[in-house]
């Protein structure tokens, strides 16, 4: 356990993508950090990454926050020409719960030379499952 903490505290510290934490109490930047790392070797950073908490104004009855982009919800969106990752975020809800992993593997396979929009390329989705449960099991 002390050795999963000291992991943790270092990959806190050395930051996460020029992102702000939502709050450093669930985990964001040594979430953002694990991931991005355990997508395995890639050119180039992480994206930035923002997140935002705005109710889904079409469906009020989604008890989750959305990335609202006009007038339609998302959980999470990648702008590979901007490097940039929106990410809605609930409070109360862990890393793992929401759609960081999944826009962070858009980014890496931009950095392979490679667009999956329709989510085909089933080993690179497979792998967002395994790291967001890993990152559960960490308390993320």
């Amino acid at each position: 356990m002390r050795l999963v903490t000291l992991f943790l505290t270092s990959l806190i510290l050395a930051g996460c993508g020029g992102a702000t934490c939502v709050d450093e109490e669930v985990g964001q930047c040594a979430a953002e950090s694990y991931a991005w790392n355990a997508m395995g070797e890639k050119p180039g950073t992480e994206p930035s990454v923002e997140w935002r908490e705005m109710a889904c104004p079409d469906h009020p009855e989604i008890m989750r926050n959305a990335v609202v982009v006009n007038g339609v919800c998302y959980a999470g969106l990648f702008y590979p020409d901007q490097w940039h990752i929106l990410v809605a975020y609930t409070p109360g809800l862990k890393m793992s719960q929401v759609a960081l992993v999944h826009e962070l593997m858009h980014a890496h396979m931009a950095n392979l030379g490679l667009s999956d929009p329709n989510h085909q390329m089933t080993q690179y989705w497979q792998q967002v499952d395994v790291i967001n449960m890993q990152l559960s099991g960490m308390g993320l």
